[in-house]
């Protein structure tokens, strides 16, 4: 069961001013830690879920599409509108026109696969154990897609033991 007391990504956010001094969106730890930190939101935000997850998934659509970057480093072709919001809508099955709708969307997948982990882990015996690995997946998944790394070629570079491990779940 998930203590929601328990500060499950609180490193996230530290994570991400720690790496730079403007973190690189072409990173995929900075990734990584934002996703988490988007997580680690969602599961914690006191408030109305719509409007937890609406917030959530449109500040991260901005910083993915760089539109933050006084914040974060965008990498040139890439976080921009007809770069990464194409990409992720092709591999996410957003059909979503305007990029950063695109993006929202996409963002708001990711949430739903956790919402099903939260309920999951929140079920009576259900240890930590069984549902922490499910939560990795879905951040490393996630992470490849919004670095430009397709699902085919993440299989390959998980198969040949290439692909970097995901981040321990604390």
């Amino acid at each position: 069961m998930i203590d929601s007391t328990e500060p499950l990504f609180s490193d996230s956010a530290a994570a991400i001013k720690s790496s730079v001094t403007r973190p690189y969106l072409g990173d995929p730890t900075v990734i990584q830690a934002m996703l988490r930190h988007a997580i680690y939101e969602y599961t914690t935000s006191p408030g109305k879920p719509e409007e937890i997850v609406n917030k959530i998934a449109s500040d991260n659509a901005r910083t993915l599409l760089g539109k933050k970057p006084k914040t974060f480093v965008p990498v040139p072709g890439w976080n921009e509108p007809g770069g990464i919001d194409v990409f992720s809508a092709k591999w996410l099955g957003s059909s979503e026109k305007d990029p950063l709708q695109r993006m929202r969307h996409c963002i708001m997948m990711m949430l739903g696969d956790i919402s099903d982990v939260v309920k999951y882990a929140a079920e009576p015996g259900v240890l930590p154990e069984q549902w922490r690995f499910q939560v990795d997946g879905i951040v490393e998944k996630y992470t490849y897609i919004f670095v430009g790394v397709d699902p085919p070629t993440q299989a390959i570079l998980d198969l040949a033991g290439t692909a970097p491990p995901p981040k321990p779940w604390r």
